[in-house]
C-alpha cells in the first residue's frame, strides 16, 4: 500500500556443504527496486543452520498501482546458487475525512440556506464522492453537490442546502448523512438549530452561528457560516471578534458570491492557562465593498480531552515452525482534542506483541491503519488494546486466533521447499551417471 512498509521475513536454510558467505541480491526494474530492500545483505550460515532474512518494500504515492516482479539472488563469492523470482502488488491508500461545524442555524420559512462543510481526501489516489442526506419531517435538505471528486491529498468545500418549513418545530435537529467512495462509507451529523422565524430587518452581512466551542491549549479549527445577503459578491470579508485577546484567535479573508454562504475557518490558539468559561464576544464582519455585520457570541473555553478509539479491519493467522503468527490491521482513531503520540498496542497477557509502523502519531481527529504482530499465542483469543505515550488507553479488543486460509504465500516455506528440490534433483543426477560408469 501507497507510503506504507510491508516487511517479508525468509528462512534460508543451509541443506549443502557451503557454509557462506552467501551475498543476498534483490534484482528488479527501476521502478520496483527503488521500492526495495533486504537485511541482511550477507550471511554466514552453518550447514543445517536456518538465518532469517528480511524483504522490505516500501512503495512511495506516486507508485503505480500495478504488479511489481523481482528476483532474490543467493550468491557464493559472485556465482548464484539460488535463484527464485517473486512478485508484489501495489494497492492505493483509500480514506478521507470530513470536518463540519459543531452547530449550524438556520430560521422557519428560509429557502435553500447554504451550511457548508469540508472533505478531504488523505489517501494515496483521487477518489469519487456522493453525499446522501436523510433528513426528518418538514425539513428539505439536499446536497449540494451530490458527486465530485477530489484529488489525493486535496480538501473541497461542499454544503447541504437547508429549507425548513414554516411550522416545524424549533429546536436542535441531528440529520444523518452519508459519504460514499468506492469502498469507503461514513456516517456524519449535522447538528442544526430551527430558529423561529422573524420580522426584523436581516443583516447584509451575516454570521450565522451564535456560539461556538474552543479547547485551552491546544489549536482549534472551526468552521463557522457567513451569508451574503446583497444581490452583488463581498470581496475580502474578515471576521474579528472583540472581547479576547487578538493573539487567541486568526481568521481568513474570502469572496463570498451574492445571496449565498461559505465557511470561515477560525483558528483558536487559547492559553492552556484559561479555565472553562463562557465569554461574551461582539463578532464583527467587513468587506471591500463597505457592507458589514455582526453579532454578539458567546465563546466556551473547555479543557482539551485525550481520547484513542480503535477497530478490527482484519485477522490472519499463519503456521511457522514454532506455531503460529497473529497479525491484525486495525484502524486508530484519535477523538480527542490533544495530539497522541507513540501509539503502540499492548494485551495484559504478556505476549510478545510488535507494532507497525513502530512511531505513531495522531492529531485531534486523524485515523491511520496499524498492523500488529503477535508471536505464538497460545489460546484461541486474546485481549488487545493501544495505547499512547501519555496513558491514554482504548477499550480492549477481542482478538479471535482462529486458523484460516491464509491469503499469502508463505515465502519461507517457498524458499525451503525450492532448494529441498534442488538437492533431490543433484541426488538423482549423481545416481544417474554412475549407473553409466
Amino acid at each position: 500500500m501507497h507510503n506504507e512498509e510491508v516487511v517479508i521475513p525468509l528462512r534460508v536454510r543451509n541443506t549443502g556443504e557451503i557454509e557462506g558467505p552467501f551475498d543476498i541480491e534483490l534484482n528488479a526494474g527501476d521502478n520496483a527496486y527503488s521500492m526495495l530492500s533486504v537485511w541482511p545483505g550477507r550471511l554466514e550460515v552453518r550447514q543445517g543452520d536456518t538465518q532469517e532474512v528480511d524483504v522490505s518494500i516500501r512503495p512511495p504515492s506516486s507508485a503505480v498501482l500495478d504488479a511489481y516482479p523481482y528476483q532474490f539472488v543467493l550468491s557464493y563469492y559472485g556465482v548464484p546458487v539460488f535463484v527464485k523470482n517473486y512478485c508484489f502488488n501495489v494497492y492505493a491508500k483509500l480514506n478521507f475525512t470530513a470536518d463540519l461545524q459543531p452547530n449550524y442555524q438556520v430560521r422557519r420559512g428560509e429557502v435553500q440556506v447554504l451550511l457548508p462543510f469540508n472533505i478531504t481526501n488523505t489517501g494515496s489516489v483521487r477518489q469519487n464522492f456522493a453525499v446522501e442526506v436523510r433528513p426528518p419531517a418538514n425539513l428539505l435538505v439536499q446536497p449540494d453537490p451530490q458527486a465530485f471528486a477530489i484529488d489525493a491529498g486535496e480538501a473541497r468545500q461542499a454544503f447541504i442546502a437547508v429549507s425548513p418549513s414554516r411550522i416545524m418545530p424549533t429546536g436542535l435537529v441531528r440529520v444523518l448523512g452519508v459519504i460514499r467512495t468506492g469502498s469507503i462509507a461514513k456516517a456524519i451529523f449535522f447538528n442544526i438549530t430551527v430558529l423561529p422565524s422573524t420580522d426584523e430587518q436581516v443583516q447584509d452581512l451575516q454570521l450565522m452561528q451564535e456560539s461556538v466551542r474552543a479547547y485551552a491549549g491546544v489549536e482549534t479549527r472551526l468552521l463557522v457560516t457567513v451569508r451574503n445577503n446583497k444581490d452583488f459578491a463581498l470581496h475580502n470579508v474578515r471576521l474579528s471578534f472583540d472581547g479576547i485577546p487578538s493573539g487567541w484567535y486568526s481568521t481568513q479573508s474570502l469572496t463570498i458570491q451574492s445571496r449565498s454562504s461559505q465557511g470561515v475557518y477560525a483558528v483558536f490558539s487559547i492559553p492552556s492557562g484559561q479555565g472553562t468559561a463562557a465569554l461574551s464576544l461582539n463578532s464583527t464582519l467587513t468587506s471591500d465593498e463597505g457592507v458589514a455585520g455582526g453579532r454578539q457570541m458567546v465563546l466556551y473555553v473547555e479543557q482539551p480531552q485525550s481520547k484513542i478509539s480503535a477497530s478490527i479491519v482484519d485477522i490472519q493467522v499463519v503456521p511457522t515452525q514454532g506455531g503460529r503468527d497473529l497479525f491484525v490491521r486495525i484502524i486508530a482513531s484519535n477523538t480527542g482534542q490533544k495530539p497522541l503520540y507513540d501509539v503502540k498496542a499492548f494485551s495484559p497477557t504478556g505476549f510478545a506483541i510488535a507494532t507497525q509502523p513502530g512511531q505513531v502519531f495522531l492529531q485531534p481527529g486523524q485515523s491511520t491503519e496499524i498492523l500488529v504482530t503477535i508471536n505464538n499465542p497460545p489460546g484461541e483469543s486474546l485481549p488487545l488494546a493501544l495505547q499512547a505515550s501519555d496513558g491514554t488507553t482504548t477499550e480492549f479488543l477481542t482478538v479471535t486466533a482462529q486458523p484460516q486460509p491464509y491469503q499469502f504465500p508463505s515465502w519461507a516455506w517457498i524458499l525451503l521447499a525450492v532448494l529441498g528440490i534442488i538437492a533431490i534433483i543433484y541426488v538423482v543426477f549423481v545416481r544417474q551417471q554412475e549407473q553409466y560408469v
